[in-house]
Parts: structure tokens; sequence; C-alpha cells
């Protein structure tokens, strides 16, 4: 089942992931199962943060139990070393073949899926984006604004006519001003 940005995020605070870091990691959710909790990729990789079945055990868990939600973001969390280390997630890197695979990445590569979900996350579960590594490798206003731009649109969707028409010009100006 498809979930929400927000119940994502939820997750992963409650797996004890850090909450300064819930956008990238929602990010990361985005990029490898589009949030979707059942999902399970050719390679059998599992659930939100699509972790493979040979993860379970070390980590005190079945695999049947990678289909919880939970219990996959606290898989995640562990993995990643509390939240620190996106390095085993293949839609972290720009191109995994020429990064270093599976060595220590603090951050989603520019360029990558994730990164560029960034944004999208942020604008999502009205968070902030912090890269923890201090670096610039981070969407800049014109890629928050066009994220921003999408929820308006979607938000539009919901209201009655006239609101709906003034939110999807806001939501198009912005688009067009500010396009990544």
């Amino acid at each position: 089942m498809r979930l929400t940005a927000s119940q994502v995020a939820g997750y992963w605070v409650a797996a004890g992931g850090p909450r300064n870091r819930a956008v990238e990691w929602v990010a990361i959710a985005i990029g490898e199962s589009s949030l979707d909790d059942t999902i399970v990729s050719p390679a059998g990789a599992i659930g939100l943060w699509q972790i493979m079945p040979f993860n379970a055990a070390p980590n005190g868990v079945s695999v049947s139990a990678l289909y919880d939600p939970l219990v996959n973001a606290q898989v995640a969390v562990r993995m990643s070393g509390g939240g620190t280390n996106c390095a085993a997630w293949d839609s972290c890197y720009r191109d995994i073949y020429a990064s270093g695979r599976y060595s220590f990445l603090a951050w989603p590569e520019s360029g990558s899926a994730d990164f560029n979900n960034l944004a999208v996350a942020a604008a999502e579960i009205g968070g902030t984006i912090t890269n923890p590594t201090g670096g610039t490798g981070m969407p800049g206003l014109s890629g928050t604004l066009a994220a921003s731009a999408t929820t308006m649109t979607q938000v539009a969707d919901q209201l009655v006519p006239a609101q709906a028409a003034a939110v999807r010009r806001t939501a198009l100006l912005l688009g067009h001003m500010y396009h990544p």
C-alpha cells in the first residue's frame, strides 16, 4: 500500500531515526519504493527502504517482518548507523559504479534519484533540508519552489473551484519563475 510522506516520516522517527534527517530518509524511501510498503524489487528487496532479505537476521527480525513499515524503518535505522550513512541504498548514487559503491555515504549524491527527491520530501512533510555534511549538496531555492508548486497543484484538487484556480495560478507562476 502506498503511504504518505508524513506516514513514512512518522515510521522513521518512531524507529529511532533522527527527526532532523527525516526529509532525507523519506526522499530515500521515495527513490527506493515510491512509498509502497508492500513492494518487492526484482532482486528481492522488501518494503519502504528496500531491505534485502539477508539483512533481516543480522538485525534480529524475520524476512516476513520486513513488510511491516515500522520494522523496515527499524532495520533501515540500524543499517544506516542511526541515519548517518546511506551507502547501502542504490538510489543515493548518481552513478553507483563510479561512486565507490557501499562505502560510507553521508548524504545522497548530487544528481541521484534521492537527491532529486529531497525538495519533494521536504514539501510533502513540511520539513527542511539539512545536509549533515555541511556541504553544498542541497537542492537550491528553485528545486524547493518547483516541488512546492507541484504540491500546491495537488492541494488545488481538493479545494472549491475559485480557490483551486488561484492556487493553480500561483503554482504555475512559481513553476515558470523558478524552474530547476
